[in-house]
C-alpha cells in the first residue's frame, strides 16, 4: 500500500516539477519579447526623429548601425512569435 502511495506522490512531483519549468520558460518568453518590442519602438522613434533632423550630432554610419539594430531585432522578434 506504501509501495503505491510513493509512486503516485513522486509521480505527482515530476509533474509539478515539469510546470514549473513550463512556467518559468513562459515568463521568460514574455519578458524577453517585451524587451524586444521596447527596444525598437524606442529605436524606431529615434530613428524617426534623426530622419526629421530634430536632433543632429550621429554620422550617416551610426544611422545606418541603427538601422540595421532595428532589422536584427525585428527578424529575431518574428523567430520568438513564430516559433510559439
Amino acid at each position: 500500500m506504501s509501495d503505491k502511495f510513493l509512486a503516485v506522490e513522486l509521480s505527482l512531483k515530476f509533474k509539478q516539477t515539469s510546470e514549473y519549468k513550463e512556467g518559468v520558460l513562459n515568463i521568460h518568453e514574455a519578458f524577453q519579447r517585451h524587451d524586444l518590442m521596447a527596444d525598437i519602438n524606442f529605436k524606431t522613434r529615434k530613428l524617426e526623429v534623426l530622419s526629421r533632423n530634430l536632433i543632429t550630432g550621429l554620422s550617416t554610419a551610426e544611422k545606418d548601425a541603427l538601422e540595421t539594430d532595428i532589422k536584427t531585432k525585428v527578424s529575431t522578434l518574428k523567430t520568438i512569435i513564430l516559433t510559439e
